[in-house]
């Protein structure tokens, strides 16, 4: 345990420099002696079974379930299945208001509750991944069980981008007339179910219902049919602040199935009562003429629905389903894109992301825009998935992995979107996410292909990120980057508010002689008054350098939780002033060519860029789990066993990783982002003692030193 033992930023600490860095106000230096907890527990003190209710498939690892029947619904209760629940909180976001009504996402694939179901990730030859939020305003999960959980990692993955993720409660032909009248036969079930209904919402920390009735109701259950969606929407309201319920348009105000295709009077009295009305797909132009009048100042709650398989929907859905969404658009209501899985059902599974890609490149011009308006941010271009598995910078794993908690937050731009001048220095011929076990962190990169010329030297500029960042005190910007030339010149560019309306962010580093500090003693980049090597449509630039390379070890080590620097990224950061530079509107990548390289073939790859309040950066403690325990013990050879501990809110997720005996090194096992962790079968020794490390990530992006991060050792 020796090497466990030692302080890993010990002789970081002996060889600051004697300059402003080593007298920075703040607890900084405290950060980097913190250590967690270490525990140790026998087997034989282990409880073969716990209260823990958690479904386990037969790989032995936690899935997620719906309730099938009206009985399973009344009889849930709150703790059920902490290992299920989605984590993550609702980013913030902005639309400009004169945008395009909403669009929002039924997500039904194959049944529902497939490798997603699975909440700690899988490995799966190939997947679907939703990944273009900054498109949609809500994510339903949507299958053919009564009540359907939307699984935590697409809720975290909507929550990070700003989307609100939704439920379903479903009730179809014979068997949901039958489920119906037991529920609609007394008001008491009806508001036992609603109150369910609210618990589960909160409990799994989702956001709403989409209510799907596809079956008669008893006319006189009607009332009661009413009473559930006044209670639901109003106590959902109370309970989930910004929670949306919504009603399919299928049962009419008589109680017959039949869809109207539109908001009419026969369908009207369900919509007064909810968010919002999803339409069937079967609707033709005088519909949207028809149901944007009834709606009058609610048109954007009127959502017209597009099935991407295209059965009966005008356009024939799949790669014409812009030519629907087109008209909705215009039409002046939102809509409910139905089915996108298609693009991954019915197309070769194996080019997904490229005809996925396509697909949406094809949606976007008609889809309103969000824009990013909450720090942090970070962006790793990670969509959950990867062919090996990177923390910062390190490849820990691998291997196929899939988790779409995971995904960060996504690029603002669809590829078509993408600005590629013909007349700049460096002609782009690629702009795509590359998930070849190239990655900084997690799985992917953005990569940028494309050729040198010598006769030009006004760069290409590609859009990357739509902000609307008022932030106060200090900014910390990281970015970190791999270039084929050393020569290449790369630099990031913000649009602001402030006096000078472009900011240049050059990899240059300075000097720690041109550190400065602002009057609270804290650090930041210094601006170069020389012009930049380029000028672009004639804009004028501010110029900001990089911090210094000793600053750069330590902002480093708080960052990442390492003195390690890689060989193959390189990594700058940038400390920049609220009232210097003002709000931040959107973020580019600037790309030219010098005359060293000539004309040649560049790779470019962005590994991740982050927006971080300094003040997270430079605090005296990070926030690390506590009180390990073992809630779960199955099997000793192999061994498998849940873990759980004291999280934190402020925690996003945490890495896990084991080592046997006195030899410290630590294997990566899994990642989790709930307060407990299940490991199946573990091939050990039974002589030997393993030990699991949970490494902390805060919702900032900052990691804890593995060394130093909090452990149980489990001896046999």
């Amino acid at each position: 345990m020796a090497s466990n033992e030692e302080n890993p930023f010990q002789k970081l600490l002996e060889c600051l420099p004697p300059d402003e860095w080593s007298n920075i106000r703040g607890g900084w230096k405290e950060r980097l002696k913190q250590r967690g907890e270490r525990s140790s527990v026998s087997v034989q003190s282990i409880k073969a079974t716990t209260k823990q209710q958690t479904v386990f498939d037969e790989t032995g690892y936690p899935v997620i379930t719906p309730l099938k029947s009206l009985e399973a619904a009344l009889n849930w209760f709150p703790g059920y299945d902490d290992a299920c629940i989605a984590s993550v909180p609702l980013m913030k976001r902005t639309i400009d208001p004169f945008s395009s009504p909403n669009v929002i996402i039924c997500h039904d694939m194959m049944g529902g509750y497939t490798n997603d179901k699975y909440v700690q990730g899988c490995a799966p030859d190939s997947d679907y991944y939703f990944y273009h939020w900054q498109h949609v305003s809500s994510f339903i999960y949507f299958s053919h069980n009564f009540v359907t959980i939307p699984p935590p990692s697409w809720t975290n993955a909507a929550h990070r981008n700003g989307v609100l993720s939704l439920g379903t409660i479903i009730t179809e032909w014979k068997e949901g007339s039958i489920l119906c009248m037991k529920l609609l036969s007394d008001e008491r079930i009806v508001e036992a179910f609603v109150d369910k209904l609210i618990q589960l919402a909160v409990y799994y920390n989702f956001d709403g219902w989409l209510i799907n009735i596809e079956n008669n109701i008893q006319e006189h259950q009607l009332d009661n049919l009413l009473i559930l969606l006044t209670l639901l929407t109003t106590g959902l309201h109370t309970a989930v602040p910004g929670s949306k319920v919504l009603w399919y348009d299928s049962v009419m105000s008589n109680g017959q199935l039949q869809w109207q295709n539109k908001l009419n009077h026969l369908n009207k009295q369900y919509f007064d009562l909810c968010d919002g009305i999803f339409l069937n797909y079967h609707w033709t132009m005088a519909d949207l003429k028809d149901s944007h009048s009834l709606a009058s100042h609610r048109n954007s709650d009127v959502f017209v629905g597009i099935d991407v398989f295209g059965r009966g929907c005008f356009g024939d859905g799949g790669y014409n389903s812009n030519m629907a969404l087109e008209v909705i658009m215009k039409s002046g209501l939102s809509c409910a894109l139905f089915a996108p899985g298609w693009v991954y059902e019915n197309n070769s599974k194996h080019q997904f992301f490229d005809n996925n890609d396509k697909f949406w490149s094809l949606l976007s011009p008609y889809c309103p825009l969000y824009s990013y308006s909450s720090l942090p941010l970070s962006f790793s271009f990670s969509r959950g998935n990867g062919r090996s598995l990177s923390i910062n910078g390190q490849a820990i794993y691998d291997g196929v992995w899939s988790n779409i908690s995971a995904q960060t937050n996504q690029l603002s731009f669809s590829d078509k979107l993408f600005q590629k001048d013909g007349e700049c220095s460096v002609s782009i011929n690629v702009v795509k996410i590359r998930d070849d076990r190239m990655a900084f962190n997690n799985g992917s990169c953005l990569s940028i292909e494309g050729e040198c010329r010598r006769d030009n030297h006004t760069p290409a500029i590609i859009r990357l990120f739509k902000m609307d960042i008022d932030f106060s005190g200090l900014l910390l910007i990281s970015y970190s980057y791999y270039s084929s030339s050393d020569s290449l010149i790369n630099l990031l560019r913000l649009r602001t508010d402030g006096p000078i309306k472009f900011i240049a962010l050059d990899t240059m580093m300075s000097s720690s002689q041109q550190m400065l500090c602002n009057d609270d003693g804290l650090p930041i980049s210094p601006a170069c008054e020389t012009l930049l090597p380029f000028m672009v449509d004639g804009r004028s630039y501010k110029r900001i350098l990089s911090i210094s390379e000793e600053a750069s070890l330590i902002i480093h080590s708080l960052v990442t939780g390492s003195v390690i620097n890689n060989d193959k990224w390189s990594t700058r950061y940038f400390v920049v002033d609220a009232k210097e530079i003002g709000p931040i509107r959107g973020v580019s990548l600037c790309i030219q060519g010098s005359e060293s390289i000539g004309q040649s073939k560049i790779n470019l790859l962005i590994g991740e860029i982050k927006f971080l309040p300094f003040s997270d950066v430079m605090a005296p403690q990070l926030p690390m789990v506590a009180d390990i325990k073992v809630e779960r013990l199955l099997s000793i050879a192999p061994l498998s066993i849940t873990l759980y501990w004291s999280g934190n809110d402020n925690i996003d997720f945490c890495n896990i990783y084991y080592y046997f005996s006195s030899i410290f090194k630590p294997v990566f096992i899994g990642r989790t982002f709930t307060n407990r962790f299940t490991v199946s079968k573990l091939i050990i020794n039974d002589s030997d003692n393993v030990t699991f490390i949970v490494q902390s990530v805060t919702n900032s992006g900052l990691c804890s030193s593995l060394p130093n991060s909090p452990c149980i050792t489990i001896s046999f």
